[in-house]
């Protein structure tokens, strides 16, 4: 697999000398995020603003969901997930904020599973896959190649990605998946968003990480009604994370202020926030659990927490004077200090 990576990276290091496009900062703008954009905070108008404020705004109104946490605690289940469904709702049912989120992740990974005829059926698949996923590098590779020729750069050879590695990867994740997700009422699955908001409101931290992701990508699902309350929900998470000294949680802060997901951009504190996480030690950036493991994820986005913070970094700087990023630095230690500095994250 780790061939199949670094052919990846390589493709993904070429596309930014070609365009002079920095991956991963580009900005989405679709009727979804201009809907939770609009979402108001107050009852008058969000504006954009410079001052430390706008976070504080956004919180202001979501403390009363953290009323809602019962903080029960077992071990959970092991094994497949399939059998353990109802020992799982039992335990979340009980307040238990790691069974909801087993409940969420499970449901999600099983909800489009078919179950398979054979082992024959399950290799029939993994080839597919592996077919579906080359053929997207080798676009990738002629659109880069093109754009190559007419800015007249020689990129040289690209490496070819090894087909047994993917395949293979392909086929444990196939057969992993029949033994999960057997015995799954798929119907049940589709509602994994539910169990995901249990996690969420427990406080699970993987949940609380991510549930302002997830609420991006639902967002034309949903009223308007449940937005704003899928909005109060996601950023009094994210501000719990903060509370526990979880760094990742100061990045989730920075994407939410620089794309202008709960209001409008404030690209001022999104430095600020960006520039606390990069206090804490580097990782790599599927530590970060709202970063897909998909091919498009591998390409879109560096491998690293400290090249991916200096994208946004730079992308979030762009818009300030150099005495605004310098007063967003001394911002940035600030915060990095009240959350992180004692847990040594």
């Amino acid at each position: 697999m780790s061939t199949y990576r670094s052919a990846l990276t390589v493709l993904a290091a070429a596309i930014v000398l070609i365009t002079g496009y920095e991956l991963g900062s580009s900005r989405l703008v679709d009727t979804r995020t201009q809907v939770i954009a609009a979402l108001p905070l107050s009852n008058s108008a969000p504006t954009q603003t410079q001052s430390p404020n706008t976070w504080q705004r956004i919180t202001a109104r979501s403390e009363l969901l953290r009323n809602k946490r019962k903080e029960q605690t077992a071990e959970l289940p092991s094994g497949p997930f399939g059998r353990n469904i109802s020992d799982l709702r039992r335990l979340a049912d009980a307040g238990n904020a790691d069974a909801a989120y087993a409940l969420a992740k499970g449901y999600r990974d099983c909800q489009f599973f078919v179950p398979p005829k054979d082992d024959s059926e399950v290799a029939q698949r993994a080839e597919d896959s592996t077919v579906m996923q080359l053929n997207v590098v080798d676009q990738i590779v002629d659109q880069v190649k093109n754009t190559a020729e007419k800015q007249g750069k020689n990129i040289g050879k690209i490496p070819e990605v090894a087909i047994q590695p993917v395949y293979q990867g392909n086929l444990r994740a196939g057969q992993d998946q029949v033994r999960q997700c057997t015995g799954v009422d798929t119907d049940d699955a589709r509602d994994w968003m539910v169990w995901q908001k249990r996690a969420t409101e427990l406080g699970n931290p993987e949940a609380e990480l991510t549930y302002w992701i997830l609420m991006v990508q639902s967002a034309d699902m949903l009223s308007v009604e449940e937005l704003v309350q899928d909005k109060q929900l996601a950023s009094a998470a994210l501000q719990d994370a903060v509370s526990r000294g979880d760094s990742r949680a100061l990045i989730a802060i920075g994407e939410v202020l620089q794309n202008g997901w709960f209001a409008e951009a404030d690209p001022y504190l999104a430095y600020a926030y960006f520039y606390a996480a990069s206090q804490a030690p580097y990782a790599s950036i599927h530590t970060l659990p709202w970063m897909g493991q998909s091919i498009f994820a591998v390409l879109a986005n560096p491998d690293n927490t400290q090249t991916y913070l200096q994208q946004h970094l730079d992308r979030a700087g762009s818009s300030l004077t150099p005495a605004q990023q310098l007063a967003a630095q001394q911002l940035g230690l600030a915060l990095f200090e009240q959350c992180c500095k004692w847990n040594g994250a």
